[in-house]
């Protein structure tokens, strides 16, 4: 089961690296940018940052 949820958050920050990286322009830097890639990672980033964020506040309260 851990190796599961590992996988799974293995899978969402290369979705979201890969997401960045069409917003940013670096994967096809002559086609414009979709809606799409952009919530995707800012989604993406979200939830990595809620993830690690209730960790640290956990370990300190």
């Amino acid at each position: 089961m851990k190796a599961a949820v590992n996988l799974l958050w293995v899978v969402l920050s290369i979705l979201g690296a890969l997401a960045l990286a069409h917003v940013v322009g670096i994967v096809n830097p002559h086609e414009k940018v979709n809606g799409l890639w952009l919530v995707v990672a800012a989604a993406c980033i979200y939830v990595l940052a809620y993830r690690f964020y209730g960790r640290w506040l956990a370990r300190q309260v």
